[in-house]
């Protein structure tokens, strides 16, 4: 899964607003790292019922102020690990 989110980021990094990786149980937080870095222009990320995943590497992506005020939706459901201790 995380060579797929590197070329989710070299295919749409620049351009990509929206992303559903839901039900995706091989994504860890390193492939949410490569989208958090690289997809500048993301509004909408939904990782529901993803169990490999704390969030704790999308804590740039949150705090960025070029970014933050423009993101819209994040969606975790289902996912024991995330907090809001992480962000």
């Amino acid at each position: 899964m995380t060579y797929f989110c590197f070329q989710i980021c070299l295919a749409g990094g620049r351009t990509l607003t929206s992303l559903d990786l839901s039900g995706c149980s091989s994504l860890t937080d390193t492939g949410l790292s490569a989208i958090s870095k690289h997809c500048q222009a993301i509004e909408t990320l939904k990782v529901s019922f993803c169990p490999n995943i704390s969030g704790k590497s999308l804590k740039p992506l949150f705090i960025c102020p070029r970014r933050g005020r423009d993101f819209k939706a994040f969606v975790a459901n289902g996912c024991k690990l995330v907090s809001v201790k992480a962000f």
